[in-house]
């Protein structure tokens, strides 16, 4: 999981004109600012399926990263219904985003 979730999140479309790769270090450095701090993504994995007892859905690892403690806690505690709050702006609209994409391939079912 770790490999496609680091893949997944470093893909970004190189422009054409070298100029404009100042846009995308900015924009690069702006959405990988998370609570994850110097721990790799395997490392959560691991730590996620030690707390649970199973290995963690691409959410827990996101969730992991990318929310306020106080919502971790709340979270990981097993209130996976109560509303979160995410570390910034950035990290509830990308998540917003992937479920909407979900949503329009596969429908609102989630199974």
């Amino acid at each position: 999981m770790g490999e496609q979730t680091a893949h997944i999140w470093s893909s970004v479309d190189t422009p054409e004109d070298p100029s404009d790769t100042d846009v995308i270090e900015q924009e690069v450095t702006q959405t990988t600012i998370h609570t994850g701090g110097s721990i790799g993504f395997e490392e959560h994995c691991l730590k996620l399926k030690e707390l649970t007892g199973e290995d963690p859905s691409f959410i827990d690892l996101y969730y992991k990263t990318h929310l306020t403690a106080k919502s971790k806690k709340i979270y990981f505690g097993g209130d996976k219904e109560a509303p979160v709050d995410f570390v910034n702006e950035t990290s509830r609209v990308a998540i917003e985003s992937y479920n909407k994409a979900l949503s329009q391939k596969y429908g609102d079912d989630p199974t």
